[in-house]
């Protein structure tokens, strides 16, 4: 029950930032109809490209469109690669190790690794699968 209010809250607090004007939020919400009447994987990606399109197409670019904007994270090249590198191994690595090792703890540790580094968005996304 709590995770629906924390979700609930989220999308609200995302539609205000992402659908601040009338037309970016009728498009937002024909979208949400067309995904919930089509609920197959193919009918949601195609809603979402075509809601892409018609925003692209339909809304005026913003102000800051086009300006490229560049930043230093501090993080060493050679740290970042070797991250992605260990972050891929122990993906692939988990459920291999699971299937030989019947260990509870591992089992676990696999389902929460697995949900947290395969779910785009942040933790209001991932409360719901857990």
């Amino acid at each position: 029950m709590v995770a629906v209010a924390v979700v609930a809250q989220a999308v609200w607090g995302m539609s205000r930032g992402l659908a601040p004007d009338r037309e970016r939020a009728t498009i937002a919400i024909l979208a949400a109809v067309a995904a919930l009447a089509w609920q197959t994987a193919g009918g949601q990606v195609l809603v979402i490209v075509a809601a892409g399109i018609i925003g692209w197409r339909l809304l005026p670019a913003s102000p800051t469109q086009g300006e490229h904007v560049s930043f230093s994270t501090g993080i060493r090249p050679w740290l970042a690669i070797s991250s992605l590198v260990m972050f891929v191994a122990v993906l692939v690595a988990l459920p291999l190790v699971r299937q030989v090792e019947s260990s509870q703890w591992l089992a676990v540790f696999d389902g929460f690794f697995r949900v947290g580094s395969l779910v785009f968005g942040g933790g209001h996304v991932v409360l719901p699968l857990l």
